[in-house]
């Protein structure tokens, strides 16, 4: 049998010695010193960003346990780390530049591993692969990457404005989207239970609006010289709540829709000098300008938008990670008529389910735990519960693909039907029973109950448009 392993890290170079010490031919590739990312200087394997990456021994805490296994399990990478220990009370801290000079001789000498020096762009589905190629995987092998593993992941918004959280919501479920979670809560708050949680985190931070100059004469009258530096400090004390949230080798995006230098390049600045666990990256985009002093972006009006900054950092050392599973109690009842219900109306598999109230809600598949937090959404609502039954929500024909549906009358985005539809008429079905999704040109945009070849309408009387199509 034989494997391609992309990444030599610690995963990839673990993974190739299991592999090779049970009679598996592993080719291992890796892109440094073809290739280097913003993390990583060496060219050796296993670079370890801080000496105290391997983390806690304690057989009570997750890292110690995990350890427990590895060594009987025959850990190739304890044992380099047992040669290159330092002094670190109940850590396991190496000598970096010796630990990762053991992993290379390990590798290299190994019989059964084959080293590549050489970026992979692409995945050669003909051979098993495992990748190991970490958070800082980008370019065309990220993109391949993430069209495989599908509808995955959580986006999380938060807006500290209640209302305007609402519509954040009430839009988030417009776009279809399924593994989400909604907020309104202060950022020190997000810090505290999700520290080191995700691999992206974009702050739009509140501004003194100069950038809003042209548009709104509000934010002209409220301009003043206090109000900037109120905005500077401000925005400081959010980018780090903002920042003990990414993991490591995650990235933190910063921006604003002002011009001052105190708010965009000042803000950057400081923080930096305060968080040596990031780095600073140039942003990788075809518009705006240089930003003045630091690798960031402008966009000013000439160049198409009014006054926008944006600053993007990664996180190239360990971090805190403070947050807990979702805490999930399943009602019996309600899993199995949502599951019977949902195997009825979509082709894909049902995830889990929780009752609030009336409400049944279809969980994200990775979710943390929210309790104690102002949570709006969390997910996307299924149904609601009646007696012995569940009767299906409009927000789950919209976070799912028509492909996916088992019941979908297909109309043009130019159909007369269509307009009816959106104005909460009764439509043609010919052919068709049962809860049915309304997709145009293929995007589901609501769903009815066919019956006798009429479409019964299910579309929320909330969105429903006066609009009407004349052909001339």
């Amino acid at each position: 049998m034989q494997i391609k392993i992309i990444g030599a890290g610690l995963a990839g170079c673990e993974a190739a010695l299991w592999l090779a010490d049970h009679g598996v031919q592993v080719d291992l590739y890796e892109q440094k010193p073809v290739k280097f990312s913003p993390a990583h200087k060496s060219a050796g394997f296993a670079e370890l960003i801080c000496s105290n990456s391997l983390k806690a021994e304690r057989p009570d805490s997750a890292s110690g346990l995990l350890k427990i296994e590895m060594r009987m399990m025959g850990s190739h990478l304890l044992d380099a780390a047992e040669t290159a220990r330092v002094a670190a009370g109940g850590a396991l801290a190496v000598d970096r530049d010796v630990f990762s000079t053991a992993v290379t001789e390990m590798v290299e000498k190994n019989s059964g591993i084959t080293v590549h020096r050489e970026e992979v762009t692409a995945l050669d589905e003909s051979v098993p692969v495992l990748v190991a190629s970490g958070p800082l995987t980008e370019g065309a092998l990220a993109e391949q990457i993430a069209a495989l593993t599908g509808d995955t992941g959580l986006l999380w918004s938060n807006e500290v404005v209640r209302n305007r959280a609402a519509i954040l919501s009430s839009n988030l479920e417009r776009m279809g989207v399924r593994n989400t979670v909604v907020s309104s809560v202060y950022p020190e708050m997000l810090a505290e239970k999700l520290g080191g949680y995700f691999d992206k985190v974009l702050v739009d931070a509140p501004c003194s609006g100069e950038g809003m100059f042209r548009r709104d004469p509000v934010a002209v009258q409220e301009w003043s010289p206090e109000h900037v530096e109120t905005c500077a400090v401000r925005q400081l004390a959010i980018l780090s709540s903002a920042a003990q949230c990414v993991r490591e080798g995650g990235i933190l995006v910063y921006s604003t829709c002002t011009f001052s230098t105190e708010e965009n390049e000042g803000v950057v600045q400081k923080f930096l000098e305060s968080h040596p666990e990031f780095v600073l990256e140039k942003p990788n985009v075809t518009f705006g300008r240089p930003a003045y002093g630091v690798d960031a972006v402008r966009i000013f009006p000439m160049d198409g938008g009014e006054g926008h900054f944006a600053a993007r950092f990664r996180r190239v050392a360990p971090c805190e990670e403070r947050f807990a599973p979702f805490s999930f109690k399943p009602d019996r009842e309600t899993q199995a008529h949502a599951e019977e219900l949902y195997t009825s109306l979509f082709t894909d598999a049902p995830g889990r389910f929780q009752r609030v109230r009336d409400r049944v809600i279809l969980l994200p598949n990775e979710l943390p735990d929210i309790a104690g937090l102002s949570v709006l959404r969390a997910g996307v609502e299924f149904g609601e519960a009646k007696k012995n039954r569940i009767e299906p929500a409009h927000g789950i024909f919209m976070a799912s693909r028509a492909e996916n549906c088992r019941s979908v009358l297909h109309l043009t985005s130019n159909d007369p039907a269509l307009f009816a539809f959106l104005r909460g008429e009764e439509i043609p079905a010919e052919g068709l029973s049962g809860y049915t999704a309304v997709a145009a040109d293929g995007i589901v945009t609501g769903f009815g109950k066919a019956s006798n070849g009429v479409l019964k309408n299910r579309y929320p009387k909330g969105l429903r448009t006066h609009l009407s199509l004349i052909h001339i």
